[in-house]
């Protein structure tokens, strides 16, 4: 960004604005880092206009190994744009990492829960929807 007024450049990275020229001399090399959310409720983020990307990890239970939950998981993270996770627990659980802006996330549960072909899924246990620090890039069934 250009400062026309006293001619500063400046460099944004992780939310940290740091002067990159003054006078004609130059400091460094000009680059946009992606910024992580803070923990601000407001769904949207400051800097970029974007809605937050949040990370829910859910306990499923119910009829939900050996039928196929797994892959309904994946197939519904797909559709969707949800990255994250999905795996079975030796209790007879699933648990599910997912990644998405609030309403995907939302949306996502609706379409994981209850019943479906040969699964019955409710939610045992929902952590609140928290900021990403590290990002999934992709939606991966553990074995």
């Amino acid at each position: 960004m250009i400062n026309l007024d006293s001619h500063v450049f400046i460099r944004m990275e992780l939310g940290r604005v740091t002067p990159l020229a003054r006078a004609g001399k130059l400091y460094g090399t000009t680059r946009l880092a992606p910024r992580l959310p803070d923990a601000a409720s407001d769904g949207m983020d400051p800097v970029y206009g974007l809605e937050r990307r949040l990370r829910v990890d859910l306990v499923m239970g119910g009829l939900v190994q050996g039928v196929g939950y797994r892959d309904r998981v994946r197939r519904a993270a797909g559709r969707l744009g949800v990255t994250g996770t999905v795996r079975n627990e030796s209790d007879g659980t699933v648990v599910v990492v997912a990644e998405g802006s609030r309403a995907t996330l939302e949306e996502f549960e609706r379409a994981i829960s209850g019943p479906q072909g040969a699964s019955d899924a409710r939610a045992l246990h929902r952590r609140a929807p928290t900021p990403i620090e590290r990002a999934h890039v992709r939606f991966d069934v553990i074995i």
